[in-house]
């Protein structure tokens, strides 16, 4: 399996989903929102890539296993409610 470590990270290109300014109070654009969703799953489908290829590697610690699996499921939940979120918006 290919290192995600040759490559730049969707995390890394994508660090700041929204590069536009606006107040706080401004509500994301529907682009933006479909941008951030993306982003999220390009960064979990990274993070699974990780995982995987952590768990394959003899002598890796569990623990470290576990708080990045934990991180990937929260980026996985973050995205799924967004992008039904967004659903509901394109009706």
């Amino acid at each position: 399996m290919k290192s995600t470590s040759d490559r730049p990270s969707a995390m890394e290109k994508n660090r700041r989903v929204d590069e536009s300014p606006r107040g706080d109070l401004a509500k994301p654009t529907f682009e933006a929102r479909c941008r951030e969703a993306l982003v999220l799953w390009l960064r979990w489908n990274e993070s699974y890539e990780h995982v995987t290829e952590v768990m394959c590697q003899p002598g890796k610690s569990q623990e470290q296993l576990e708080r990045h699996m934990d991180q990937m499921d929260a980026l996985r939940r973050q995205a799924v409610a967004i992008s039904r979120e967004l659903f509901d918006q394109a009706g």
